[in-house]
C-alpha cells in the first residue's frame, strides 16, 4: 500500500516544498566546500560553482518556498568569491 498523501519530489513543482528539500539534499554546504577544496584547476572549480550558484537561483524564483534556499545561494556565491580570489593571486 502506498502513502498517495507523501509526495514524491520527481512530481512536485519547482519551489514547493518537496522540491525544497531535495534541492537541499542534491547542494549542501559540505558539498560546495567540496568544490572549492577539489584537486582541479580553478576554472573548473569556477563553472561548477557557478552552475551551482543558477541552479539555486532559478529555484529561490520558483517558489515561495524557494527562499528557504537562499542562506545555500549566498554560500555558494561567497565560495565562488573565494576561488575567484585565490585563482588572482
Amino acid at each position: 500500500m502506498s502513502d498517495d498523501s507523501k509526495q514524491s519530489p520527481l512530481k512536485s513543482p519547482l519551489g514547493a516544498r518537496a522540491d525544497v528539500q531535495t534541492t537541499a539534499d542534491d547542494f549542501n554546504p559540505g558539498a560546495i566546500t567540496a568544490l572549492v577544496m577539489a584537486d582541479e584547476p580553478y576554472e573548473g572549480r569556477e563553472e561548477a560553482l557557478c552552475k551551482v550558484i543558477e541552479e539555486l537561483e532559478a529555484r529561490v524564483k520558483a517558489g515561495r518556498r524557494g527562499e528557504d534556499l537562499q542562506p545555500l545561494l549566498q554560500e555558494a556565491r561567497t565560495a565562488l568569491e573565494t576561488v575567484r580570489r585565490h585563482n588572482r593571486s
